[in-house]
């Protein structure tokens, strides 16, 4: 039996749309070993077959490493809320791929399974932080994907208000358009690396300012009921910073000083659906594989 943990991540922090990538400690656990048939416990019975994402990336692994697949007994353990922008998928995908290589005994190397689910994930964001942990910038070179992690000051706290309903990512990949303003495309570039420099310093003003987006916040943000009003909450509270996480519908924001969550939260409790606001820890270990 093999073990699997993958952290959950939040991707984008704002500017950084499609490269920059968080990991929490928030995480999805796989026990998983050979079976005469398939079955898969710990998700909705919708899941526990063929389609389940942790299972068909493992086939597609094994095909693409010219083993044959085998049926598997996987028993799921996750805390991370699926299709909420925290990569769930990302946990499965990588978990599946890491499950074709152990019960196989085919070794890999971290920037190979970077490559692998990043091609299942479509973009590198929530993948590169899940596997080496931290906070990554990472890109698409060739065959390859190219990451750098960088400093988190002590002082900051990484909040996120989750809600009750999920948002497909197909449907806000769809809401993006085609082609941007070279003024938008200016404007989330000359953030990017200032935010960079205020998580590394802890300053708090840095990060208010560069945590703006235009290239994905203006179309998302109507595609998450309620977002006008769960940010008119924050700006009561002197709160800026806040980014849609992934493609959301969860909302994350970065502070300097810890927050008082039960006063947001009372406020929160006062819309029509429920939002739970959660400090989430930084990740730095990534991914684990235990036989």
């Amino acid at each position: 039996m093999i073990k699997i943990r993958v952290p959950a991540t939040s991707a984008n922090l704002g500017p950084g749309f499609d490269t920059l990538g968080i990991a929490l400690k928030l995480y999805a656990t796989f026990l998983v070993e050979e079976s005469d048939n398939l079955i898969i416990t710990g998700c909705p019975i919708a899941y526990a077959n063929e389609h389940n994402l942790f299972y068909k990336t493992y086939v597609h692994r094994c095909h693409e490493l010219n083993v044959t697949p085998k049926p598997l007994n996987i028993a799921i353990n996750s805390d991370i809320p699926v299709a909420r922008g925290l990569g769930s998928s990302a946990t499965f995908i990588i978990g599946g791929i890491v499950c074709a290589h152990a019960l196989n005994n085919i070794p890999y190397t971290l920037e190979e399974l970077a490559m692998a689910a990043t091609k299942a994930e479509g973009h590198p964001d929530n993948v590169c932080p899940a596997i080496y942990g931290h906070l990554c910038a990472s890109l698409i070179s060739g065959n390859a994907v190219l990451t750098q992690t960088f400093p988190i000051h002590p002082s900051l706290h990484f909040y996120f208000i989750v809600p009750d309903f999920e948002l497909l990512t197909t449907l806000t990949r769809v809401a993006l358009p085609v082609k941007v303003l070279l003024t938008d495309a200016v404007h989330n570039l000359s953030r990017l690396p200032l935010l960079l420099k205020g998580i590394e310093l802890g300053k708090q003003d840095l990060i208010d300012l560069c945590s703006q987006d235009t290239l994905h916040h203006p179309y998302r943000y109507p595609l998450i009921y309620q977002s006008e009003s769960v940010l008119a909450i924050l700006e009561e509270f002197g709160i800026k910073s806040a980014y849609i996480s992934g493609a959301g519908p969860t909302i994350g924001f970065i502070q300097t000083h810890a927050v008082d969550v039960l006063a947001i939260q009372a406020k929160l409790n006062t819309l029509r659906h429920e939002f739970k606001l959660i400090e989430l820890p930084v990740e730095t270990a990534g991914l684990k594989v235990e036989s």
